[in-house]
C-alpha cells in the first residue's frame, strides 16, 4: 500500500510556516505526476527531484541564483550515488568520463565537477533539475516516456 498520503499527512502536520497541497494523479507514471505538479504551481520554477535524492544545504539557494539570470532556463543539479554498501567492482564498465563529467545513465548518475557550465541536453536526467514553468510548457511538456534504453551506455552514441 502506497503510505504518500499517511507521509503527506505527517510531515505537513509538523512543519509550520509553508503552504501545503495534496495532489493525487490518477494516471500513473512518472511524467503524469510531474505535469500535474507543474499544472498545479503558483510559482515560476519547476523543481522535480526524485524520492530518494539527498540534498545538500545550499541546493535551494544554488538554485534560486541561478535562475536569476533571465537566460537560464534549465537547472540540472548534480546526481551522485550514495551506496550503502561497497558497489560490485564492475559498475565501472558502466561509467563514463568525458568533457562533461563522470557519468552513467543506466543509474541516472552525473558528477560535472564544481563549476557551473552550459551541459549537452543529453545529460539532463530527471532526478534533480527545474525548469521555467513557461518555458516547460511552450516546449509541450516532459516526454511521455523515457527509457534509458533509448539514451543507450555507450558514451558515443549519447552525443
Amino acid at each position: 500500500m502506497d503510505e504518500t498520503l499517511r507521509t503527506f499527512e505527517f510531515l505537513s502536520t509538523r512543519i509550520s510556516g509553508l503552504q501545503w497541497k495534496y495532489l493525487y494523479e490518477p494516471i500513473p507514471r512518472l511524467p503524469s505526476g510531474r505535469h500535474r505538479g507543474a499544472f498545479e504551481a503558483h510559482g515560476d520554477i519547476c523543481p522535480f527531484l526524485d524520492d530518494d535524492v539527498r540534498l545538500g544545504r545550499g541546493w535551494l539557494t544554488a538554485l534560486e541564483e541561478s535562475f536569476l539570470d533571465p537566460q537560464v532556463a534549465l537547472v540540472v543539479g548534480q546526481s551522485r550515488p550514495l551506496f550503502e554498501s561497497c558497489p560490485p567492482g564492475r559498475l565501472g564498465n558502466f561509467v563514463c568520463e568525458d568533457q562533461h563529467g563522470r557519468h552513467c545513465s543506466d543509474l541516472s548518475l552525473m558528477d560535472g565537477g564544481e563549476q557551473i557550465r552550459e551541459i549537452d541536453p543529453c545529460y539532463v536526467w530527471g532526478l534533480n533539475f527545474a525548469i521555467r514553468r513557461k518555458v516547460l510548457f511552450d516546449l509541450g511538456g516532459l516526454p511521455a516516456e523515457i527509457r534509458q534504453s533509448d539514451m543507450g551506455t555507450n558514451c558515443d552514441r549519447r552525443r
